[in-house]
């Protein structure tokens, strides 16, 4: 109800600005579009991108979406309460590791590609974590990896669309933060497939740890998406 809210009253209330501008927007058509996507497309920093962001910002989807629950109550007893007490500090991460890596990125490092990079590493320690210590983590060290996780997840997402547009210019970036946007969603769908069915696999196996190949995925992924960044180009320009 709040979106629809908010549409009614940009669609109401915002205008194109300038008029120079506004007219040059509106001739766009979807064959433009469609001739940018593949211009993009024929360059290997677009699909480094596209990696970066299948195998991070998805990784949200597969603990604090799917199994994080199922996890620690069936693996540690934890209470309904404590449990969602964890989870939540993924969604405080989520939240607050957005202005975190962006104010990394432009004042402490200076550079998009080592804020991105660093995310990653956060994720392959904290999936790491989780799929080696699966049977023993304490619960200050499921708050830990619960907040590492919602970080690494959001937090560079703006830093990657920056990177984007610096690296394939205005004209580029609406199309191609929608492609990153969506890329997202489908890694987390596919993410979570591959867990649970290595999941099933460990239970079906009767191994002792089954819990440890459904994480695995996670510390591996991350390990990627770390490699996808450091092969971007340094896009960040100090504008001082």
């Amino acid at each position: 109800m709040l979106t629809c809210s908010l549409t009614v009253i940009i669609y109401t209330v915002v205008r194109d600005w300038p008029p120079h501008l506004a007219a040059t927007c509106s001739g766009i058509r979807l064959a433009d579009v469609l001739r940018d996507v593949a211009a993009m497309a024929r360059q290997s920093d677009f699909w480094k991108m596209i990696v970066w962001y299948l195998t991070l910002p998805s990784q949200y989807f597969v603990f604090h979406g799917l199994w994080g629950a199922v996890y620690m109550g069936g693996t540690f007893g934890l209470s309904p309460s404590l449990i969602g007490n964890i989870l939540a500090m993924g969604a405080v991460g989520f939240i607050a590791g957005t202005p975190l890596l962006t104010w990394i990125s432009e004042k402490r490092l200076k550079s998009r590609r080592k804020a991105m990079i660093l995310a990653s590493l956060l994720a392959c320690v904290s999936g790491a974590a989780l799929s080696l210590g699966s049977a023993s983590l304490s619960v200050p060290l499921l708050f830990v990896v619960s907040l590492g996780l919602g970080i690494a997840a959001n937090g560079p997402c703006p830093v990657g669309y920056a990177t984007g547009r610096e690296r394939f210019g205005n004209r580029m970036v609406g199309s191609l933060s929608g492609i990153l946007a969506s890329s997202v969603f489908v890694g987390g769908a596919l993410l979570q497939l591959i867990s649970g069915a290595l999941l099933s696999f460990a239970q079906q196996a009767g191994l002792s740890q089954p819990w440890t190949w459904a994480f695995a995925p996670l510390a591996l992924l991350a390990a990627v998406s770390a490699l996808a960044a450091w092969l971007l180009p340094e896009t960040f320009v100090d504008k001082k």
